[in-house]
């Protein structure tokens, strides 16, 4: 079976599906919701995505959301498999940052995660110490990434 790194027409219908997401590294949440880890696509374990591994990836997602196995997704069940991933983001989100678990997230909370020396060294490209509007740009083309 040839590997290849999903020709560009069939990642951005997955992308346009919102079934895969260009990173996909780590199981983690990106501009698209949460991304599956590297090895969970990798169905046969050979360290590379076959088009048939992305495309068994979609259509378990896709029959995920067809919760009336019609074959067809319907705007409600768009918005429950959305409504989904934001309850599940939402919950993930409340874990990582109530750190004190009161059931809310204060401005602290989030402070005392917050790094911007670590944000300025990962994405200044050029070592001046400053952020760019051209590094900023490539950071938007990538899409966030969680450390």
């Amino acid at each position: 079976m040839k590997r290849i790194a999903a020709p560009a027409a069939l990642t951005a219908t997955f992308i346009a599906l919102g079934l895969v997401v260009p990173q996909i590294a780590t199981a983690q949440d990106g501009p698209r919701g949460t991304m599956p880890a590297f090895e969970t696509l990798d169905t046969d374990g050979s360290g590379g995505l076959s088009a048939e591994e992305l495309k068994r990836f979609g259509t378990e997602r896709f029959a995920r959301a067809d919760t009336d196995g019609d074959g067809k997704l319907t705007a409600a069940e768009l918005e429950a498999a959305r409504a989904d991933r934001a309850d599940k983001r939402q919950a993930r989100m409340m874990t990582r940052l109530d750190t004190n678990k009161d059931g809310a997230i204060s401005l602290e909370e989030i402070s005392a995660r917050a790094n911007p020396d670590r944000m300025i060294e990962r994405l200044d490209r050029d070592g001046d110490g400053e952020v760019s509007a051209e590094e900023f740009a490539e950071l938007r083309k990538r899409g966030p990434r969680r450390n």
